[in-house]
């Protein structure tokens, strides 16, 4: 879409241009129309997935209209001494008040969500609508997709995965119900 940009000394100026340009609209009934691709489905397993790189990947194919389901989300890692993540995570989450926030999450699901909700524009519409477009599934599921992860055993730096972190915090493991 292109955008003409005028430059107007007065307020009446821009108004007079307003309207003309309104009345050419309707004269020659001028519809802008987006064209948006067909949705797309992408389904992305996360074991051995470091946080951060899939939640980038993730909201970058989000924001191109596709729908995303992420699968074994519990089995994300974050990168780092797993004791220092433990505390970085609980003071997160003692901070703040509990009515006023800010809400820190506890289960791996919510855990990806925010840190997805970060990548996003979340308060204008297209972000809004890129996270309705996402699905997170915890637990082994049957939906078969690409894996955006590494082997665990070829991770070098230490590490401790999303559901163990979520355990930790004080979180009901319903994923490990859900096998």
């Amino acid at each position: 879409m292109d955008f003409i940009i005028l430059p107007m000394k007065t307020k009446e100026k821009y108004q007079i241009m307003r309207k003309k340009m309104l009345s050419a609209c309707e004269r020659f009934r001028i519809e802008i129309v987006m064209h948006m691709p067909e949705n797309k489905e992408t389904v992305i397993d996360a074991e051995g997935a470091v946080l951060g790189r899939l939640a980038s990947t993730v909201a970058k194919k989000l924001l191109n209209g596709e729908n995303v389901t992420v699968t074994n989300i519990e089995k994300a890692i974050i990168t780092g001494e797993p004791d220092m993540i433990y505390q970085i995570y609980k003071h997160k989450r003692e901070r703040g008040d509990r009515n006023k926030g800010p809400f820190y999450p506890r289960q791996p699901d919510r855990f990806f969500q925010r840190a997805l909700r970060g990548m996003l524009p979340h308060r204008q519409k297209r972000g809004m609508d890129a996270m309705r477009r996402l699905k997170i599934v915890m637990g082994k599921s049957d939906i078969a997709g690409e894996r955006t992860s590494k082997n665990i055993a070829d991770i070098k730096s230490k590490y401790v995965t999303l559901g163990k972190l979520s355990e930790r915090l004080g979180a009901n493991p319903r994923w490990k119900q859900a096998e």
